[in-house]
């Protein structure tokens, strides 16, 4: 007779009651305690009058509330053998909040944490899970109410009788089918053999047959158990007493069981680990695409600029949607992101663009038509190339910019000129990636203070000298200007001076690393031949022979636009060479530049680009040219980036 209570400080809200014999169930039920089962309870087994019976028992307390997952609170297990034959024998047990410590979940199902073979004693400790009948006392009628044993009041429950306050049924331990007799219902119930049962609980009985007392139970080795017929193997997996890890498979073997770490992790099975698939060959992202690990998986996540589009990472067009570009700049969609660069008349880095000063009420009289944006600012897409040319071992990479299309005119220089108030503001004109690129109150003095001081210094040749007071010359490229004129230009129309990787860059076409600005051929000759379309330079700008130098050999900004860049920036080559941010001194250049500058103070400063006056070989890209930075020559000019 199996008495079932639980002492008050255990909340039971439920019960599973499992009952096997030699491998058949005889009852595997849950109830709703006190909806369909009451406690105490008292179940009964019969063996049928078989002396071989043993039975196995399995019972699950758990914590119930609405909304709120199950909690186990005790589970106590039993192996009964050697069933008395001339008596009931009694098994009391109180589940109880000391036993809550050995139970957990594992799957969702509630497992004990003592070792294999052991259960919980009501005590909090565990012991074997072995039980000898004949070692049991004689059940009495009223048992359940002993006094010694603390239970919570409950109700009986219905369709069926009490036994000292108890709910009673019955189950057929030996010889019938299992369960055959399991839940039958009846009358008021007792501790008789057979007696009916309520709540669908396993019937009472004890029923026992035969006479003298049964052999002892066998010595099984670890991983077994005497059923009563012999040693059979313990199914530790689904016992659930197994030591496999959360992450394991159990599998049964004889004696013993084996755990494995389930894919995705890996160990001996009592413990696994997760495996970081990102750092391992097995993780298969697409391009364009991050791996995140996850427990016992991985996923794919698109990179940003990407979209999925089924198992493959796709470019965003952001130029097609929102995007952070100024309702002043011109988006373009590149492979994975984009560039903004502000319009005409307007400057800044795209995500904001201010109006440009040196456009204010400037006409648009440039190019070879005569009416394109003076201050014509083109995108560049930024990326990584030979600093040097393509034998060079230096690797240069540049943000996405964008440069000036033309050099700065006179018309933009009067303009700048107009609005002078002095130096600079320490910091202006700084280059948004290069620290300590800004303007230096260091400088202040070799800049002029006026207005005056700045139109005397570009008058630096009677002759060729571009800046005009009539404005007659405003589509020519400036000239005479130094250095820091040059940056302070840049800096009050809200830009910078380019640095000298930029400038390279976008003449080259970026990794295309041309030879000129416009390709590789043709090669200008110094002769007034089909190549003299290309560049002004060698003093061809006025139909003459080379080198036959006058003034008409300075021609308007963009006068030769067969010689465009790959983005369209024309006199790139020829016309002005043209103050670049950086100082000379190659050997502080290294090998690996990430937008970068040399800023360490050198004699002189460098300026890019051929020169009007110079023969042919002051138009490849690769060519520096180099003078102290106050110098003013009628060669010397100046574009801008952003």
């Amino acid at each position: 007779m199996l008495i079932l209570s639980s002492d008050e400080a255990l909340p039971v809200g439920r019960l599973d009651i499992d009952i096997r014999s030699k491998g058949q169930a005889l009852l595997s039920n849950s109830y709703r305690v006190p909806e369909e089962v009451a406690l105490p309870t008292t179940i009964a087994i019969n063996s049928n009058g078989d002396p071989t019976a043993s039975v196995q028992i399995s019972v699950t307390a758990w914590q119930t509330a609405a909304g709120k997952a199950e909690v186990p609170l005790d589970r106590r297990d039993a192996i009964v053998t050697q069933v008395p034959t001339d008596r009931l024998a009694e098994l009391r047990v109180v589940l109880s909040a000391r036993c809550t410590s050995k139970v957990t979940l594992r799957d969702g199902n509630a497992v004990s944490t003592c070792d294999d073979g052991s259960t919980c004693d009501g005590r909090g400790n565990c012991t074997s899970v072995q039980i000898v009948a004949t070692t049991l006392s004689t059940y009495q009628t009223g048992d359940e109410a002993d006094a010694g044993i603390t239970v919570t009041p409950t109700e009986a429950g219905a369709g069926g009788g009490n036994a000292g306050g108890s709910n009673a049924g019955g189950s057929n331990a030996g010889g019938s089918p299992a369960g055959a007799d399991a839940g039958a219902g009846g009358e008021a119930g007792s501790a008789e053999a057979g007696a009916a049962g309520t709540a669908g609980v396993a019937n009472g009985g004890g029923n026992s047959g035969g006479t003298g007392g049964q052999p002892a139970p066998l010595a099984c080795s670890a991983g077994y158990v005497d059923n009563g017929q012999g040693c059979v193997d313990l199914d530790e997996c689904a016992l659930g007493t197994s030591t496999c890890a959360t992450d394991a498979t159990c599998k049964n073997t004889a004696g013993s069981y084996s755990c494995t770490c389930k894919s995705g992790y890996t160990g001996d099975g009592q413990t696994c680990t997760d495996v970081d698939e990102c750092l391992t060959a097995s993780a298969s992202c697409q391009a364009n695409a991050t791996c995140n690990n996850t427990a016992g998986s991985y996923s794919c996540v698109c990179n940003p600029g990407y979209q999925p589009a089924g198992a493959l990472c796709v470019d965003i067009d952001e130029c097609a949607g929102t995007n952070d570009c100024s309702k002043h700049a011109t988006c373009t969609n590149t492979v994975g992101s984009h560039t903004c660069a502000c319009t005409s008349n307007y400057s800044g880095n795209g995500v904001s663009c201010a109006p440009k000063s040196s456009c204010v009420d400037l006409a648009k009289n440039c190019g070879v038509t005569g009416n394109d944006d003076c201050c014509a600012s083109l995108p560049v897409p930024g990326g990584t190339f030979k600093f040097g040319g393509a034998i060079s071992a230096s690797n240069g990479t540049v943000a996405a910019f964008s440069l000036d299309k033309y050099e700065v005119t006179v018309g933009r220089f009067r303009n700048f000129v107009a609005a002078y108030a002095g130096p600079p503001a320490a910091n202006a004109g700084a280059h948004s990636l290069i620290s300590g690129s800004g303007w230096q109150t260091a400088w202040n003095s070799a800049i002029a203070p006026d207005q005056a001081g700045l139109i005397a210094g570009v008058k630096c040749n009677d002759t060729y000298q571009t800046y005009d007071d009539s404005g007659a010359h405003d589509q020519l490229a400036i000239n005479c200007v130094d250095w820091y004129e040059a940056f302070a230009f840049c800096a009050w129309d809200g830009a910078h001076l380019a640095t000298e990787e930029e400038w390279e860059f976008a003449a080259d076409g970026g990794a295309e690393e041309r030879l000129y600005p416009w390709g590789d051929t043709p090669a200008p000759t110094n002769a007034q031949d089909s190549t003299a379309a290309y560049a002004s330079y060698a003093c061809l700008g006025d139909g003459s022979a080379p080198y036959d130098c006058t003034f008409g050999d300075l021609l308007k900004v963009g006068a030769k636009p067969l010689g465009a860049g790959k983005w369209g920036h024309l006199d790139l080559a020829g016309s002005m060479v043209e103050w670049v941010l950086d100082y000379t001194d190659l050997s502080l250049h290294p090998t690996t530049c990430n937008n970068c500058a040399i800023l360490t103070p050198y004699s002189w400063r460098v300026a890019r680009g051929g020169k009007w006056e110079d023969q042919q070989n002051s138009l490849e890209n690769v060519v520096r040219d180099y003078s102290v930075p106050t110098a003013r020559l009628v060669s010397r000019g100046l574009r801008c980036a952003h």
